[in-house]
């Protein structure tokens, strides 16, 4: 049998060198390579492999944070994870573990609605030198909350954007990282959010966590469509059972207690003074009334 002389285009290995080149100047390959003591025929032979990884150290290269990343997987970039069978596999960059400590309370939410990007805030996240006196009492008094958070809650009430809601998500973030289990609900989405799971599992297992939490936060109560299903059905259980248990309970607001009461005395067309009243007790023995103040934060960067 005839040997077949398999011949390689010139510009083929010119090609296969200059990668050689640049794998081995890339820093981090070039240090796991010493630490293998992999000749340069290992290296060859895997060549592909190599530039799969080089490939992706070099996204990384000058990148400022999660926010830019250019990675197939946000904040995760390959990595050699064995050197004898010179596998593959993703890990995490420092942006990202820096996050998911920032994060790992977030499996202490039972219930949420909070925006994705508060879940990372604290109260170090505040610039209180641009605060006014009463909002930095105010803060004064959410943190002291934290140490002693069974105690009687507050209801926030205020105008759009002074900073009602992104407080009592500090106060549920930092019970959070101290293992209370708790909830941030939007108090009109998780309505019409009820409505759809009328009828299933979901239903029970969403009432049984905003009753049952160590914290919860009621965000943007008297926003939603009062009705009577709501008011008596939905809302009025979970109050009635946070304030027979004492389970610490915040609200947000733009509506004090009397026009929250206004909002649900009229449901529809009917005028239902002693229900109006009865959910109003269970909300004022769960909290302390407190008017928020200052200027629209909706447009500011926290």
């Amino acid at each position: 049998m005839k040997n077949v002389d398999i011949k390689i285009p010139e510009h083929q290995c010119e090609k296969d060198m200059q990668l050689l080149k640049e794998i081995y100047e890339e820093t981090s390959i070039k240090k796991f390579i010493q630490e293998y003591h992999f000749d340069p025929s290992f290296v060859e032979k895997n060549i592909y492999t190599f530039k799969r990884w080089m490939n992706s150290i070099k996204k990384c290269h000058h990148c400022k944070g999660l926010h830019e990343c250019s990675q197939d997987n946000i904040g995760l970039h390959f990595e050699c994870t064995n050197g004898v069978l010179l596998t593959l596999g993703l890990t995490s960059c420092d942006y990202k573990r820096n996050q998911n400590e920032l994060e790992k309370h977030i499996r202490f939410y039972k219930v949420s609605d909070l925006p994705k990007e508060w879940y990372s805030k604290s109260f170090a996240d505040l610039e209180m030198k641009k605060e006014t006196n009463s909002y930095r009492e105010l803060v004064s008094l959410a943190v002291e909350y934290c140490d002693h958070s069974d105690q009687k809650g507050f209801f926030l009430y205020g105008h759009v954007g002074v900073g009602k809601s992104y407080l009592a998500a500090l106060v549920c973030n930092d019970l959070a990282k101290h293992g209370k289990k708790v909830g941030f609900i939007h108090v009109p989405t998780m309505c019409s959010r009820m409505k759809s799971y009328l009828g299933e599992d979901e239903f029970d297992e969403q009432l049984y966590w905003m009753k049952n939490v160590d914290f919860l936060v009621m965000d943007d109560i008297g926003a939603e469509s009062a009705t009577p299903w709501i008011r008596d059905e939905l809302l009025l259980p979970i109050l009635n059972y946070r304030m027979e248990n004492k389970l610490s309970t915040w609200f947000t607001s733009n509506e004090d207690y009397d026009s929250l009461f206004d909002h649900y005395k009229k449901c529809g067309s009917n005028t239902e003074e002693i229900k109006a009243v009865r959910i109003m007790e269970r909300i004022k023995a769960l909290s302390k009334e407190i008017a928020v103040n200052g200027k629209n934060r909706r447009n500011l960067e926290f």
